[in-house]
C-alpha cells in the first residue's frame, strides 16, 4: 500500500469524486486497473475504487462500460462485492465497491496449497455466489484467485461484470492485444477477454456462444490451484496458457496430490471438462456435489505412485523370505 503519489491523475480523480468520497490511498497499480482506498464521508466507510488504465479505456466505449458495470450493481448476495457507482475521469472508466477487510485468495495462495476443507469451503461459498449471479443472467467471466476474497470465515467474489462490461463496450476502432497483470489480458477485437490462466477452452477460442458454464471452468481451475499451489500449465506465455485450455487437458489433482478424497477429485474433474455440455450444468450443482459428506472424508484416489511406495516395502519383505529360505538351504 503506498501513500498517494503527487500527480495530476489523482487530482482529477477527486475532483471528479467531490466532496463526498476522499482519496486516502493507493493499493495496487497497473495491470488491469489502478486500485485506491478511499473513504465515504457520509457514511463513514472504507471503500476501493478501481479506475481502468488508458490503454484498455482506449479500447471501449465509456459509456457503455458504466451501463454494463451498474447491471452487476443489483446483485445482492452474501458471496458477492457489489458495484456501488462507476464513471468516468479524463476518459477513464472507474467503478466503486466497499473495500473488504481481509485477503485474496492469491495472496493465501502465496503461502502455499490449502487444505482440503478450506478449499472446499471457499468453493462453495464462491459456487454459491455464481449461482444467484448466473440465475440473474450474469456471468463473471474473470473469475480467479484475484478476484476471490477471503473475510471473516468465508469467501466473496468481487468484479462481478468487469469482463462483460468491457468486452460489450469495445469500440470497433482499435484491434490488437493488451495483457497485464496475472497474466489478465483482452484482444481488443472481442476475440478473448479474461485472464488466460482460468480460460474455459470455448472462451479462449473466441467462441461468441460462451455461456456461464465458462465460469464453472474457471473454478475448477481455482480448485486445482489450490490444491496443488500453482495453476495448470504455469511459466507458459498467455498465448500458450490459452492454446492448452484448448487441447490439453490438466494432469488430474490426485497426481499431484495424495490426500484429495476421490469425491473431491471427482468435482474437479467434472469443472474441468473440455465440452461445456459435458461439466456441471448449473452452480447449484456443484454446491450441492461439495456438500457431500465424502467429499470431506471419503477415500483417496489410488495412484501409481501411492501403488509403488505400497508395493516397495512387499518386495523387501519377500527379498528377506527369499534370501532366509537360500541361506537355510545352504547352512543345512
Amino acid at each position: 500500500m503506498n501513500d498517494l503519489p503527487d500527480s495530476s491523475p489523482h487530482d482529477a480523480l477527486q475532483r471528479e469524486l467531490g466532496g463526498g468520497l476522499r482519496l486516502e490511498e493507493q493499493l495496487t497499480g497497473g495491470g488491469m486497473s489502478t486500485v485506491y482506498r478511499a473513504r465515504d464521508v457520509a457514511l463513514n466507510r472504507s471503500v476501493v475504487i478501481k479506475v481502468l488504465p488508458a490503454e484498455l479505456a482506449a479500447a471501449v466505449s465509456v459509456e457503455r462500460f458504466k451501463r454494463e458495470i451498474l447491471v452487476s450493481a443489483a446483485l445482492q448476495h452474501p458471496h458477492i462485492v457489489p458495484v456501488l457507482s462507476a464513471g468516468e475521469v479524463d476518459g477513464l472508466p472507474y467503478f466503486v465497491m466497499p473495500f473488504i477487510d481481509g485477503e485474496s485468495l492469491r495472496a493465501r495462495l502465496a503461502r502455499g496449497p490449502l487444505a482440503v476443507r478450506e478449499a472446499v469451503a471457499i468453493l462453495k461459498d464462491v459456487a454459491r455466489a455464481l449461482s444467484y449471479a448466473h440465475t440473474n443472467d450474469v456471468v463473471h467471466r474473470d473469475i480467479k484467485p484475484d478476484n476471490i476474497l477471503l473475510t471473516g470465515g468465508s469467501a466473496v467474489v468481487t468484479d462481478f461484470g468487469v469482463a462483460k462490461a468491457l468486452n460489450a463496450s469495445q469500440a470497433s476502432r482499435r484491434t490488437g492485444h493488451i495483457s497485464g497483470a496475472h497474466g489478465a489480458a483482452m484482444t481488443a477485437s472481442g476475440i478473448a477477454i479474461g485472464t488466460p490462466a482460468y480460460m474455459a477452452p470455448e472462451q479462449a477460442a473466441g467462441d461468441p456462444n460462451t455461456d456461464h458454464r465458462a465460469d464453472l471452468y474457471a473454478l475448477g481451475i481455482v480448485a486445482w490451484e489450490m490444491m496443488t499451489g500453482t495453476a495448470p500449465f504455469h511459466g507458459l506465455s498467455p498465448q500458450q496458457v490459452m492454446a492448452s485450455h484448448v487441447v490439453h487437458t490438466p494432469p488430474a489433482v490426485a497426481s499431484r496430490r495424495y490426500d484429495v478424497p476421490r469425491a473431491f477429485a471427482a468435482v474437479i474433474d467434472h469443472l474441468l471438462q473440455k465440452e461445456p455440455r459435458n461439466r456441471p450444468r448449473f452452480a447449484a450443482d456443484v454446491v450441492r456435489a461439495l456438500e457431500d459428506p465424502a467429499v470431506l472424508s471419503g477415500d483417496f484416489v489410488a495412484t501409481p505412485s501411492a501403488g509403488r511406495r505400497r508395493r516397495r516395502p512387499l518386495l523387501i519383505a519377500g527379498a528377506v523370505v527369499v534370501l532366509a529360505i537360500v541361506l537355510a538351504f545352504l547352512l543345512r
